[in-house]
């Protein structure tokens, strides 16, 4: 698997000039859009019960996705290329 944790100069490029002092730095630590947020609906169709979990404790995900959008495009001056790739969960499940 690929760690997905932004780098130091991942950072710097997100806050542009602004320094980032790691040890101090309280800013996401992976990008925007990697987090999933389970609604109650979806938890009970998991069978996963929030009290059987901590903050911080780690989990195993499988998910079928289907790729519902692809956009692209370059920026003049220093705004650089920008891909992303949208998904949809169609299938998932959980492990502990």
């Amino acid at each position: 698997m690929i760690d997905m944790k932004l780098t130091k100069e991942e950072k710097k490029d997100r806050n542009g000039s602004l320094p980032v002092d790691t040890a101090k730095d309280t800013g996401p630590e992976y990008p925007y859009g990697l987090v999933i947020n389970l609604d109650k609906e979806s938890l009970k169709k998991l069978k996963v019960k929030t009290d059987d979990y901590n903050t911080g404790e780690y989990m195993s995900i499988k998910a079928k996705v289907k790729v519902v959008g692809i956009s692209s495009r370059t920026s003049f001056g220093n705004g650089g290329d920008y891909e992303t790739m949208e998904l949809q969960i169609t299938e998932m499940e959980l492990e502990k």
